[in-house]
C-alpha cells in the first residue's frame, strides 16, 4: 500500500475533529440541524487552517442521510462512499487551473442535470480569486440563481481580490489561524498514534514554523519523523533550517548590546551552515516582538525594539527584491547594533530606551555612550519568562480507518438460501405458504409487462420529482397486488434503493402510493437473489427452458 502523507491521513473527517475553528462549526452544525443551508458559502483565511476539509465535510453532511447534531453519520450510504465514488455530485475544481471562461460556462450548462446519487450536487472551488474577471461574470448569475438541487463552496486565500458583487452572494466566514498551543497539542496527538517518542522543544519548534497552519505544521513533522527514531529539537532545527532557540537569544543580546562583530559573525556563521536567511530573519523578528511585548508588560521603554522591527522589516523588503539577499541582512543587522552612531531622531530616542534598559537590568552604566565598546560591568541574571505550552486535546478517533458499513439502516429482507435445482412450480396454487416474521416473500414476476396501476403510480411521481422516478426505474416490479407493492433491486441498484430512504424520495413516494394503491397500502424494497441479471451461456438457458428448473450460480 503506498504512503500517504500524515496530513491526508489525519484530515478531519468531522466538524469535531477540526481543531480551532469552533467560531465556523459551531454555525455550520446548526444548519444541519435546521436544514437552513445556504446555496452559497465562502471560506477565507490563511493556507492550511482547514478551508478544503471544511467544505468536504459540509457536502457530506448536507448529503447524508441520517446527520447526527450536524454533523455526518458515516454509517449511512453516503456516508460510507469514498472520495471517488461520490466525484460525480461532490465536485471539487481547482480555480487555479480551470480560471478560463469556457471551463465556467461548461459548469453552468451541466449544473441543471440532477445529481445521481447525493441529495445536492456540490461544487467545491477551491483558490476561486484565480478566476478571470470574464469567469467571475460567467458564473454570477448561475452562484445568485443556481438551482435547487445545487449549492457552491468557494474557498480562497486572497478574499481581497474577489469582486464584490460575488461576496455578496455568498455567505462569509473566516478562518482565523490555529494558536500555537493548539498546534502543539494536536501534534502530540498525531505522535502518541504514531508511537514516537519525542522532545517538548522540538514540538514546540514544529508548532511556531507552521505559522498558524496544521497542514504545515503536519508537513514538516512527516519531514521530521522520516529521520527515524526520538523527534528532538536539534533535528527539527536543522530540518527547518533556521537557528536553534540559544543561538537566537545570543545574536539578540549581542544585537541589544551593541556587539555588532559579534552579530554579524553569527549571521555569516547561519548562512555557511546554509540556513535559510529569510527564515532567519523572520524568527528575529518574531524574538524582538516577544520582548517587546514582554517590555510592555514590565512597564519598559519600547523604542529600541520599534526600532529594531522597523529595520528588519526594511531589510525583509530589500532581501525580497536584491540579488545579494546576504549583503541586504548583513546591513540591516549593523543598524540594528550600531544604534550609538544613529545621530536621527529615531536614534537618540532608542540610544535612551537602550540606556534605559541597561541600567533597570543592574547594568552598571559608563557617563559616555559614544563607543561601539561594551558600558556595562555587572549583569544581572535573565528573568524572561518561559512560554507555556498548552495542554493536548482529547485524543480523536484516527481518521486513516473506513468508516464501517450501515447498521442503522431498516433490514433488508434476505432470501431464503436455495439449493442447487428447485423443482419446478405449478402455475396454479391453492394456497400461499405462510412467510415468517421480519421477511417479505419475494413473487415471481409474472411477465415482463407491468400493471396500468403501476405505471399511474410511476407518472405520478415523475410529475413530482424526476430524480425519485429514475430512481424507482431502476428496480423491477415483482409484485403490486392488492395493497402492497414489492420493487426488486439488483447488487448495482442497491445504492438507489437507499436513496429513496432519504426523506424528501421516500415522502413523495409514500403520498403517491396512497393516492393510487388506497391509504393502507405499503412499499417493499428487496435484493435481487446472488446471481439475478447475469446473462447465462445459451447451453444454460436452453436447460433452463425445457427443465423448468431455476439455475443457483455456486462457486
Amino acid at each position: 500500500m503506498a504512503y500517504v502523507a500524515l496530513y491526508r491521513k489525519y484530515r478531519p473527517r468531522r466538524f469535531a475533529d477540526m481543531v480551532g475553528q469552533e467560531h465556523i462549526t459551531r454555525v455550520l452544525k446548526r444548519q444541519i440541524e435546521t436544514g437552513q443551508t445556504a446555496h452559497a458559502y465562502l471560506f477565507c483565511g490563511a493556507r492550511g487552517t482547514g478551508k478544503t476539509s471544511a467544505a468536504k465535510i459540509l457536502a457530506r453532511a448536507m448529503n447524508c442521510l441520517n446527520p447526527v447534531d450536524g454533523e455526518p453519520c458515516g454509517t449511512c450510504a453516503v456516508c460510507a462512499m469514498g472520495d471517488e465514488a461520490l466525484s460525480t455530485d461532490i465536485l471539487e475544481i481547482d480555480a487555479a487551473s480551470n480560471n478560463g471562461v469556457d471551463e465556467i460556462r461548461d459548469l453552468r450548462d451541466k449544473i441543471n442535470f440532477a445529481p445521481t446519487v447525493c441529495r445536492y450536487k456540490v461544487y467545491i472551488i477551491d483558490e476561486v480569486h484565480m478566476l478571470s474577471t470574464g469567469a467571475f461574470n460567467a458564473l454570477l448569475k448561475t452562484l445568485e440563481e443556481p438551482p435547487a438541487h445545487a449549492k457552491f463552496i468557494l474557498a480562497t486565500t486572497e478574499a481581497g481580490k474577489i469582486p464584490a458583487t460575488i461576496l455578496s452572494r455568498c455567505q462569509r466566514f473566516d478562518f482565523k489561524r490555529i494558536p500555537q498551543p493548539l498546534i502543539e497539542g494536536y501534534l502530540k496527538t498525531v505522535l502518541d498514534d504514531l508511537g514516537v517518542q519525542y522532545e517538548e522543544r522540538a514540538v514546540a519548534a514544529i508548532a511556531a514554523a507552521a505559522e498558524g497552519g496544521m497542514r504545515d505544521a503536519l508537513s514538516i513533522l512527516d519531514q521530521c519523523v522520516a529521520l527515524g527514531g526520538e523527534l528532538r529539537y536539534q533535528g527539527v532545527v536543522e530540518t527547518i533550517g533556521t537557528l536553534d532557540q540559544s543561538a537566537m537569544d545570543r545574536l539578540v543580546e549581542d544585537l541589544r548590546d551593541g556587539r555588532v562583530d559579534r552579530a554579524l559573525a553569527q549571521v555569516e556563521e547561519a548562512y555557511l551552515a546554509g540556513k535559510d536567511l529569510s527564515l532567519v530573519l523572520r524568527d528575529l523578528m518574531s524574538a524582538f516582538c516577544s520582548r517587546m511585548t514582554t517590555a510592555a508588560e514590565k512597564k519598559q521603554p519600547l523604542e529600541f525594539y520599534l526600532r529594531a522591527i522597523d529595520l528588519l522589516s526594511q531589510g525583509e523588503t530589500a532581501m525580497r527584491f536584491s540579488q545579494r539577499p546576504r549583503t541586504a541582512l548583513l546591513a540591516a543587522i549593523a543598524r540594528i547594533a550600531l544604534v550609538s552612531r544613529d545621530d536621527s531622531v529615531d536614534g537618540l530616542v532608542a540610544r535612551v530606551a537602550r540606556l534605559e534598559d541597561m541600567i533597570h537590568r543592574g547594568w552598571t552604566v559608563s557617563a559616555s555612550d559614544q563607543t561601539d565598546e561594551p558600558l556595562w560591568t555587572e549583569k544581572a541574571p535573565s528573568d524572561a519568562p518561559e512560554v507555556p505550552f498548552g495542554d493536548p486535546p482529547v485524543d480523536a478517533p484516527p481518521w486513516d480507518q473506513e468508516p464501517p458499513l450501515p447498521s442503522d439502516l431498516p433490514p433488508w429482507e434476505e432470501k431464503e438460501p436455495a439449493r442447487a435445482v428447485q423443482e419446478k412450480k405449478p402455475a396454479l396454487r391453492e394456497e400461499a405458504k405462510p412467510v415468517s416474521s421480519g421477511q417479505a416473500s419475494r413473487p415471481e414476476p409474472s411477465s415482463g409487462k407491468e400493471s396500468d396501476r403501476y405505471q399511474r403510480f410511476l407518472e405520478l411521481i415523475r410529475s413530482r420529482s424526476v430524480p425519485a422516478y429514475h430512481t424507482l426505474r431502476f428496480g423491477t416490479l415483482m409484485d403490486d397486488r392488492e395493497n402492497s407493492v414489492i420493487i426488486e433491486f439488483d447488487k448495482k441498484g442497491h445504492v438507489m434503493a437507499q436513496a429513496l430512504r432519504i426523506p424528501s424520495n421516500a415522502k413523495i413516494v409514500e403520498e403517491a402510493l396512497k393516492e393510487v394503491y388506497g391509504p393502507e397500502a405499503k412499499i417493499s424494497y428487496v435484493d435481487a437473489p446472488e446471481g439475478a441479471g447475469e446473462e447465462l451461456p445459451p447451453l444454460v438457458e436452453k436447460a433452463k427452458s425445457a427443465f423448468g428448473a431455476d439455475v443457483i450460480i455456486t462457486d
